[in-house]
């Protein structure tokens, strides 16, 4: 088995997935035994954050819990997320110990500003390009305000599918952008609607994720990160 700076000295197709990442590999492929399966460390080390979607998982809990505490008359809905916001830091410090002791960690290089959602440099222009080209045919045929909240998020779950393997963001950009173009309910009502649907599909997604990081990576068990 390797570990942490092993990495640093291991045989070639480890070198060229580490600098493929622009990120430096430390312990993440010491639960794969002696035999190591470059595609699935790279596709695993390319988007190790990414898929760490317990944090995700956090975040929409602390929105669906944020939705109803913001509607209370002031000062409690002030402190009410004020402390979710607490706990929702204390949830994804904790939730990195939980990946880093289960699966190692990446020191990332590439700019905190890099398109998270996978894909090459091509793929993530054809997308800019599409998206052009669909807000202007929103804007054109249906009027859509692609300035608004749920054109932005299915933009965003849109983007995320640049990797393949995380086809399960589709539906819910799909369900963004139809709730726009359709317009079946005045702006208040699907203002309403887009978020409450926000925290489910952080949710539903971070978990997808976790469970495409497990299986991509399976990891220390529990005992051994006791």
């Amino acid at each position: 088995m390797m570990h942490g700076a092993d990495l640093r000295s291991a045989e070639a197709p480890l070198l060229q997935i580490q600098s493929c990442i622009h990120g430096m590999v430390y312990d993440i492929n010491r639960f794969m035994n002696t035999h190591i399966d470059s595609a699935r460390l790279r596709f695993t080390t390319s988007n190790f954050l990414g898929l760490q979607g317990l944090r995700q998982v956090a975040l929409g809990i602390m929105l669906l819990a944020a939705i109803p505490a913001l509607a209370l008359k002031s000062p409690w809905n002030l402190w009410l997320f004020v402390v979710l916001m607490v706990l929702l830091g204390i949830s994804w410090w904790r939730i990195g110990i939980y990946y880093e002791r289960r699966f190692g960690h990446v020191e990332i290089r590439k700019p905190l500003w890099a398109w998270p959602g996978g894909g090459s440099l091509l793929e993530r222009s054809l997308f800019g390009a599409a998206v052009i080209l669909l807000s202007v045919v929103a804007v054109k045929i249906f009027k859509v305000n692609i300035l608004s909240p749920g054109w932005g998020l299915g933009v965003m779950f849109a983007g995320w599918t640049l990797e393949k393997r995380r086809w399960y963001y589709q539906p819910f950009a799909a369900v963004f952008f139809l709730l726009e173009i359709v317009k079946f309910a005045p702006d208040e009502k699907r203002l309403m609607i887009e978020v409450w649907l926000v925290p489910f599909a952080f949710i539903i997604t971070g978990i997808a994720d976790h469970l495409l990081l497990i299986r991509s990576l399976p990891g220390a068990s529990s005992n051994d990160n006791a």
